[in-house]
């Protein structure tokens, strides 16, 4: 096990574009955009209708926002930030995707296997590392850069308030920011676990591919949803698909939460962040799809084990 660190610091340096490098740039251009936005503010910004001649400076859109939402504007402006820095997060599942893919596909195509195969680590091991990287320390590496992006973003708007004179405090909802921030460790964990069945079958197609492992990924569930549809006229695979894929979350928060429709800023901040976590978990816990998923995901990645094994 004292490899492991070893093990992960080697995957990051080889994907440190897509797992580093892409979140950094669109965290940037976030950034920038905003900026940008800031020194063109002028008449033109309306929010929920707060169609507001005197709303010429940011100063006075923040006090428009808390006369117009004066129960949840620190929840609106959460969600503000959560939003700038969603192209960060928009990019992430094509970055896990194409992660897994090439994981063991790529070191059999440039014959590097045999190197590797050559140190004292254990295909398991190695197979493990390469699924935990791009579900767990991915996501991780994601979250700081949008963290360090809105803390930049807020920094931004003190720097703006403080010329124009406005509340400072109201930019620096600290309490709710960490709430957010650690609550989206466990939603991310939940999503890692619920998607554990297609990133594992990913993994595996990635163990045995001889070419062209994206058409291995994708053809074989697309082929069984087109005949599914086409001789029983039903969707059930599709739908087991669309759940692991995220659609889990509405149907685990209403079961928390009941039917919850989205009214206002705390509703969506809710949605975006998967609600508390240990009531999110213990509502997975009991749902026997989320288990089946996880029983047919180990089945994947002793596949990936047993090929990697075969492989030369």
């Amino acid at each position: 096990m004292r490899s492991v660190p070893a093990l992960i610091k080697r995957e990051i340096l080889e994907s440190k574009n897509s797992f580093v490098l892409t979140p950094l740039i669109l965290a940037g251009i976030a950034i920038t955009l905003v900026s940008l936005t800031l020194l063109g503010f002028g008449n033109m910004q309306f929010i929920d209708g707060m169609q507001e001649n005197g709303v010429q400076t940011f100063s006075d859109l923040i006090v428009q926002m808390q006369k117009h939402r004066p129960d949840d504007w620190r929840e609106a402006m959460m969600v503000g930030y959560w939003v700038v820095t969603m192209p960060v997060w928009a990019v992430m599942p094509f970055v896990i995707f194409f992660g897994l893919l090439g994981s063991l596909y790529e070191e059999r195509r440039d014959r590097s296997i045999l190197f590797w195969k050559s140190m004292p680590v254990p295909d398991w091991q190695e197979v493990l590392v390469k699924l935990a990287v791009p579900l767990l320390v991915v996501p991780l590496i994601f979250l700081m850069i949008a963290i360090l992006a809105q803390i930049i973003i807020a920094t931004l708007f003190t720097v703006v308030l403080a010329v124009q004179g406005g509340d400072i405090g109201a930019v620096w909802p600290f309490g709710l920011m960490l709430k957010v921030w650690f609550s989206s460790v466990g939603a991310n964990l939940l999503f890692a676990l619920w998607g554990l069945p297609l990133t594992a079958w990913v993994l595996f197609v990635s163990s045995f591919a001889a070419r062209m492992p994206f058409m291995w990924a994708v053809l074989p569930p697309a082929l069984i949803v087109i005949v599914e549809g086409m001789f029983s006229n039903t969707a059930m695979f599709g739908k087991w698909l669309a759940i692991h894929a995220g659609a889990w979350l509405g149907e685990t928060i209403d079961q928390y939460a009941g039917h919850q429709m989205i009214n206002g800023p705390r509703e969506v901040l809710i949605k975006l962040t998967g609600g508390p976590f240990f009531e999110m978990l213990a509502q997975s816990m009991i749902n026997v799809q989320f288990w089946f998923g996880l029983i047919i995901a180990a089945g994947f990645v002793y596949g990936a084990v047993y090929m990697r094994k075969q492989a030369l």
